[in-house]
């Protein structure tokens, strides 16, 4: 197991030092082989809920970030998600990657999301919705299966222990996918792509979207996906989700 942190680290604008473990590339994503199934009931991670939510509450809905999530961009400048742009430079942990793709923006809706506190005093907490596909210390997994006592990585600390796990109703839906396939959020490494829909087949349906964004061009898709995912797409989803 990776050790314990004991000393708060953050990141900051002037001095932004690589996680000690290798961050996952776009290939170790899509390639995996250790995505973790669905919980089912007998084995779901049990919450300390801070509203009224439910775990179940928590596991519907698209794999998003909340608009008060902060990323951080190449200007040094924290932002929230809610002013992300497409093009935008944001730190990934590694580098700083573009934002080529939106697969939801949508400030008009409040979702429950699981908010994740981590073994050091003071650090931030990772708010993210249930099927968001994160680098844990045993590969990559969905939000959904980390328990605590997993080990989720911190941009600077590296891999650090989860403490508690909590249910709570945040403003906005916001899925930003970068070049590289990953980005910093709340100080957290978190992958671009979610359980919903099998990372290689993601990678490969956005391939259109990365070569027209690297060519200069507007997105193909425009903002289709932005409230919502077009019907057929949805349609598609839930018939992968089901098999």
């Amino acid at each position: 197991e990776a050790p314990t942190p004991t000393a708060t680290a953050h990141l900051t604008t002037t001095d932004i030092p690589s996680p000690s473990q290798a961050l996952p590339t776009t290939t170790d994503i899509v390639s995996s082989p250790n995505l973790s199934p669905t919980p089912s009931a007998s084995n779901q991670t049990s919450f300390v809920g801070i509203t009224t939510s439910t775990p179940t509450e928590a596991s519907s809905g698209p794999a998003c970030f909340p608009g008060s999530a902060t990323v951080l961009l190449s200007s040094g400048a924290w932002i929230p998600m809610s002013s992300l742009q497409r093009g935008d430079l944001v730190w990934t942990g590694s580098d700083f990657s573009p934002i080529f793709f939106f697969g939801h923006r949508n400030a008009a809706v409040s979702s429950a999301f699981l908010e994740f506190h981590i073994s050091v005093p003071g650090s931030n907490s990772l708010r993210v919705s249930h099927d968001h596909l994160l680098p844990t210390s045993h590969g990559i997994k969905a939000a959904k299966s980390v328990s605590p006592g997993d080990y989720i990585m911190h941009a600077t600390l590296g891999f650090t222990e989860v403490i508690d796990i909590r249910v709570t109703h945040l403003e906005g839906l916001y899925h930003p996918h970068t070049l590289s396939g990953t980005i910093v959020v709340n100080s957290f490494v978190a992958t671009c792509f979610t359980d919903s829909v099998p990372p290689p087949l993601a990678h490969l349906l956005l391939l259109p979207e990365r070569l027209t964004f690297q060519a200069g061009f507007a997105s193909l898709l425009g903002n289709s996906f932005e409230i919502g995912t077009p019907g057929i797409l949805d349609h598609v989803a839930k018939a992968i989700q089901s098999q």
